[in-house]
């Protein structure tokens, strides 16, 4: 393999684990929201969805609020 095919390759492959990356945190994202619509329609409480999603997505007490807390 000369080297300019080399460093065409890499760059692929790169490229490809960008958007594997990308798309992995869409998918955590949406999941996240899904569980916060799920535990709203169960009648958990706002505190207790920021306490369930911080547990089961390892996320700070900031990061949970973003997902639970509605800015108006």
């Amino acid at each position: 393999m000369t080297t300019e095919l080399e460093v065409e390759v890499e760059m692929l492959c790169n490229l490809s684990q960008g958007i594997y990356n990308e798309g992995f945190e869409i998918g955590i994202e949406n999941g996240i929201q899904g569980a916060v619509e799920i535990l709203r329609e169960g009648g958990y409480k706002d505190w207790q969805i920021i306490e369930r999603i911080q547990k089961r997505y390892g996320l700070t007490l900031e990061e949970a609020e973003k997902y639970v807390i509605v800015q108006v």
